[in-house]
Parts: structure tokens; C-alpha cells; sequence
């Protein structure tokens, strides 16, 4: 492997996996978890809402003055990887492998008597066993592929800076 495989992660890339694992944050809770300034951590979130990856909303207290917290945003989510239909792919086709066709053949089986018939809005019908391999991979691609196509939206988000409270 190359040494680009051990690279550390950025501060930004730890700032936005702890508000993948966490949902809404603080600054003072992002400062106290990457063990940096509240000043860096806000230069961090302005860089990342310039770049629309994060919104800002005004928290309001019972106590003391507002806060302001951040969430990711879906194009934020996009950076993150979602492959679950290769994973179920490759664990479908490993289980094969080990177990024999005849147990993954009793899965879609049983499915199917559950009324699980892997239909969902938007996808394609249930796969049939013999060509789930081909079939799921391309599936993937395609979703993937249309996720890069999606337009974004063009509506200018305000900087950090330009909020009340900073």
C-alpha cells in the first residue's frame, strides 16, 4: 500500500465525520472533540458552509444567549460512502461461496414468503438469485451515476460571518 492509504485525516475530514456520527453540533462540542480553538473550528465550518456542506440554525437556550449549531447538509451526506447494494451484493455472493448456492436460493426464498420482495419506489423488481451479481452491480452504478448528475441548487448560502451572534 501507499503511503496515502495512512494519511491522517484533515481537520475538516475528522469535523465532518463527528457531525455524520453526531448530527447537530455546537462549536464548542466540535473545539472540545478535534481539541482545537473555537476560533479554528469556526474558520473549519465557514470554509464548509462556503462550500455548502453545512447549514447553520440559531439554537435558543433558556439560559444565556443563543448558539449557533450545524448539520450537514445532503451534499455533505454525498461524501460519505453509501454502497450498501454492492455490500449486500458481495455479501450475497461470499455467503454463496461459503455456504453454497442452496442457502442464498432459501434467503430470497424466505423473503419472498415474508412479502419482502425487494421492491422499493424507484428501484427495479426483486432479483432473481441467478443474476443478483450483474444485476446489483449495475444497479449501483446507475443510482451512482445519477447521483453525480443531479443538479444542485443554485441558491447562494450566506457565509458564517455574515450571521448574527459571531
Amino acid at each position: 500500500m501507499g503511503a496515502a492509504a495512512f494519511r491522517e485525516p484533515t481537520t475538516r475530514q475528522k469535523l465532518l465525520l463527528y457531525m455524520k456520527k453526531h448530527g447537530t453540533v455546537s462549536v464548542q462540542e466540535l473545539a472540545e472533540h478535534l481539541r482545537i480553538t473555537k476560533v479554528a473550528v469556526r474558520k473549519h465550518l465557514d470554509v464548509l458552509h462556503r462550500e455548502r456542506y453545512l447549514d447553520a440554525q440559531i439554537m435558543r437556550r433558556q439560559v444565556g444567549r443563543p448558539v449557533f449549531v450545524y448539520q450537514l447538509t445532503p451534499r455533505a451526506e454525498r461524501l460519505f460512502p453509501t454502497e450498501y447494494e454492492g455490500l449486500a451484493v458481495e455479501l450475497l455472493g461470499d455467503m454463496g461461496d461459503l455456504f453454497g448456492d442452496s442457502l442464498v436460493h432459501a434467503l430470497f426464498e424466505q423473503a419472498r414468503a415474508l412479502g419482502r420482495n425487494g421492491t422499493q419506489p424507484g428501484s427495479a423488481v426483486f432479483l432473481e438469485p441467478g443474476s443478483l451479481a450483474a444485476d446489483g452491480k449495475q444497479r449501483a452504478q446507475n443510482e451512482r451515476q445519477q447521483r453525480l448528475e443531479r443538479p444542485q441548487s443554485g441558491a447562494k448560502r450566506p457565509c458564517l460571518q455574515d450571521q448574527p451572534g459571531r
